[in-house]
Parts: structure tokens; sequence; C-alpha cells
């Protein structure tokens, strides 16, 4: 098992007016790959134990960074647009996650005593995350 160091990570933004665009130059942190299952609880009377029956996938991504004027008109350009959003853990090799994914909300904060910062929320739009290795 070889691990990878989050520095090694790759992402990349786009909708319909752009080409895929990496800002992973921009980017501290990503969670929220591949996603969670739902879960409906199916107990009935007489039983001893709980039991569940899976139920819808959901992806719901947040991703946060530097402030950098190249990656606001990106990022400020996709708000409240349905794009692609592609994940590498690893980089340029290995696994790949993709889907197409409607951009919640982009907020960027400025402190006074600290560096700009801002993150950008995603929530799955096709209902299909593309799951593959490179």
């Amino acid at each position: 098992m070889a691990f990878v160091h989050g520095s090694a990570a790759y992402i990349g933004v786009d909708n319909a007016a752009t080409s895929l665009t990496d800002i992973s130059a921009y980017v501290t942190s990503v969670e929220g790959f591949p996603g969670d299952a739902a879960s409906h609880e199916t107990t009935t009377f007489g039983k001893t134990t709980v039991t569940r029956s899976a139920g819808l996938f959901d992806t719901k991504i947040s991703i946060s960074g530097l402030y950098d004027a190249t990656c606001d008109g990106v990022l400020a350009g996709i708000r409240g647009l349905v794009g692609t959003v592609t994940y590498r853990p690893a980089g340029a090799a290995g696994q790949q996650y993709s889907g197409e994914f409607l951009c919640t909300s982009y907020k960027v904060s400025t402190p006074v005593g600290g560096m700009q910062t801002w993150t950008a929320n995603f929530e799955i739009a096709s209902g299909n995350l593309g799951d593959s290795t490179i």
C-alpha cells in the first residue's frame, strides 16, 4: 500500500461556457468525495434488531483555498451553474472522481490579520458520480 501526500491532489472545474480549469494551485482542502449513501430503516414489529435498506447516493463537496483573482474569476463564474468537477486524490495517476455538480455557494473571506481565503460548495446534479482509475 502506498500512501499519498495531500499536496499531490488535482481539482478541476468547468461549466458549459468554459473548458476544464485546473484550480489545484489555489486549493488547500477538498472534502466530500465520493459521497454518502442514504439508509432507510425497515424494522418491523417482532424484530429484536434494527434492519435497514440502502437508499440513494449523494455527493456534496466543499473546496477551499487561498484567494487569487484568476481562481476567483473561475469560481465566481460558475456559482449557480451546473458544471463538471474532477478530483484526483493522487494527482495525475490513480483514482479519479468526476461528475456534474451545481455550485451552490462561493464565498471569499478577508480577515484583517491574515490571507484572503475562499470556500466553494457543490452538490451532485446528474445523480451519477464517475469513479475510475486513470
